[in-house]
Formats: C-alpha cells, sequence, structure tokens
C-alpha cells in the first residue's frame, strides 16, 4: 500500500514538473511582444473585470465589486453585452458569506439609468456584528453600503 502511494506521488511529481516547465515565463510572450488589444484585456483583469467569449460581434464583460473580509464579505456583479456602439443588455446580482456572529444583509442592486451608452446600477449592502435572541437580532455593530457601478459602451466599467 505504501509502495502504491508512492508510485502515484512520483507520478503527480513528475507531471507538475513537466507542466512547470511547459508553462515557464521563458515560453512565453513578453508585455512589449503583445497586441494592444491582448494589453487592454490584461489591464481590464487587473481591475477587477472578467472577460467572456463571445460568437457574434457583440462582446461580454462581468465588473464585480467586493467588500468586507474573509470573515464577511458581498459582491456586486454587473455582466453586460456591449458592440462599441451602444450597451445591449446587461443584468446584475449579489452574493454573500459570512461567519457568526458577522452577518451581511444583501439589500438589493438595481439598474438605475439605461442609456445606449451606458447602464449604471446602485447595490446596497449592510455587513453587521451581533448576536440572535428570541426577540430579535442585537447588532452591536451595523454599516449600510451602496455601491454605484457604470458599464460602458466601449467595454469598460467603473464604480462611483
Amino acid at each position: 500500500m505504501v509502495v502504491r502511494k508512492r508510485e502515484i506521488l512520483g507520478v503527480l511529481g513528475a507531471a507538475a514538473l513537466a507542466l512547470t516547465v511547459l508553462t515557464s515565463p521563458a515560453s512565453a510572450a513578453t508585455y512589449e511582444q503583445l497586441s494592444d488589444y491582448q494589453k487592454a484585456d490584461i489591464n481590464l483583469l487587473d481591475a477587477g473585470m472578467e472577460i467572456m467569449a463571445s460568437t457574434s460581434s457583440s462582446k461580454s464583460k462581468r465588473f464585480t465589486v467586493k467588500r468586507g473580509g474573509a470573515l464577511a464579505w458581498s459582491k456586486n456583479v454587473v455582466e453586460w453585452n456591449y458592440t462599441g456602439s451602444k450597451v445591449s443588455s446587461s443584468s446584475a446580482w449579489q452574493s454573500r458569506g459570512y461567519v457568526f456572529p458577522n452577518k451581511v444583509s444583501l439589500n438589493g442592486i438595481k439598474r438605475t439609468e439605461t442609456m445606449s451608452s451606458y447602464h449604471k446600477y446602485r447595490g446596497t449592502t449592510t455587513l453587521s456584528h451581533g448576536i440572535p435572541t428570541p426577540w430579535g437580532d442585537i447588532d452591536f455593530y451595523s454599516r449600510t453600503y451602496v455601491d454605484i457601478m457604470k458599464v460602458n459602451k466601449d467595454g469598460t466599467g467603473s464604480r462611483s
């Protein structure tokens, strides 16, 4: 049984080494060799956006605003389709996670402006810390956050 585990670990180690060698930076293109479109996509990824593939002339993106930390967090997410001349559609949702005695309440996200060149969303979240009682929760700390997110026809997103 111990010999079998060593064989499996040896094979996995060899595979990890091969994967490391094949994907090393020496085989990748340098930043200067990339096209302007590739550089723009890298900058968007660094800003917290995800780039999604599309088969039509319309492109899709996702913009995420995060609040909180490891023990209590929330996310407001906006996905939109754009063509370069207009925002054709968009949708939004919220998610959360928390560890007791922290609490995260999602108060909703809704579109506040719809223009052909951009869509604006307003997401509201309450982070609190307290204890539950039979008569209701007692909060020692509570703060409500409002995030305004704007997604544009050129594929950029911003937060105010």
